[in-house]
């Protein structure tokens, strides 16, 4: 019988996988029978992973190996970016396309990741949207709680982002990303899930944002766009600084806003002549309030 790569020894077949890139198991593991059993019982460690989908163009971005997925008559070309090969495969969506190599990857891997971004275009609707959606949610529920130091969520609405956020292990994540192009953005839907509680930062400064101050202050460190920012909203503030443990800084960014009444909450003499930043005082921690038309910003000296 001929030497092949398939019935080689199974130690000679994981020496070999342990030298490919995760997106090359994805082409051996369909060579045959045996290599497939192999490749899925050896697993690798997996740190760094994106997923970025969109109606023409999807990519999949794992550790430094890029893989574009474009749609195109009648089927899908991959390209993948760091070697410059391509392959046409046809009879079968960009979209569902990436979807199952992202299930595959995530069942034939041993996650320990750093990073996981989640982005799904607004071009993707209705039914196709509920299908891409439900289909990368049960993969990630196949791992129980997944360990991620780092998540970002792009584009998707909020009521998605209550259903995946679970998904995460709570504890071990550190930092949400929420990238996303509304205009009115509700994050109420996520304050009581022990990610959010758990979690240290949080970056939401892509689109406009509404969220009761107070679901912010528990954060080490936040920056947030903010639809308006109220007098109310700095008195707010100023209740929880009397309260806050954890907080060292955090950053408002608005539309245009006359920032002097604000202003006046932490300083009562403050007026448009004077120099920031405001230094406040609670609990022998000092505050430092920094300010502009379309910032507020409050830092832990």
């Amino acid at each position: 019988m001929a030497l092949t790569l398939s019935n080689l020894p199974v130690a000679v077949i994981r020496e070999v996988l342990d030298k490919l890139e995760p997106i090359d198991r994805l082409v051996i593991r369909k060579v045959s029978r045996n290599l497939r059993t192999v490749s899925d019982n050896t697993k690798f460690l997996l740190e760094n992973v994106k997923i970025l989908i969109s109606n023409e163009l999807s990519t999949l971005k794992i550790g430094e190996c890029n893989v574009e997925y474009s749609k195109e008559d009648k089927g899908t070309m991959l390209k993948c970016i760091t070697v410059e090969k391509s392959n046409y495969i046809s009879k079968c969506s960009q979209i569902k396309f990436i979807v199952n190599d992202f299930s595959t990857l995530m069942k034939i891997s041993k996650p320990s990741l750093k990073h996981f971004t989640i982005r799904i275009s607004d071009d993707i609707k209705n039914k196709n949207r509920d299908q891409c959606f439900t289909r990368i949610l049960n993969t990630l529920n196949s791992k129980s709680c997944l360990k991620v130091s780092n998540i970002e969520f792009g584009n998707l609405k909020p009521e998605e982002l209550a259903i995946v956020l679970p998904s995460f292990y709570a504890g071990h994540l550190e930092e949400i990303v929420i990238c996303h192009c509304n205009l009115d953005y509700d994050l109420t839907g996520i304050v009581s899930l022990e990610q959010w509680k758990q979690a240290k930062y949080l970056d939401a400064t892509w689109g406009w944002n509404s969220l009761p101050i107070e679901y912010l202050f528990h954060f080490v460190g936040f920056k947030i766009n903010f639809k308006s920012f109220s007098l109310s909203d700095a008195i707010k503030i100023r209740e929880v600084l009397e309260k806050t443990v954890n907080f060292q800084s955090g950053m408002f960014i608005f539309e245009e806003t006359d920032i002097a009444d604000i202003l006046e909450v932490f300083n009562p003499d403050y007026d448009d002549g004077n120099i920031l930043p405001i230094y406040l005082n609670f609990n022998n921690s000092v505050f430092l309030i920094n300010a502009s038309r379309f910032h507020f910003e409050i830092k832990k000296k």
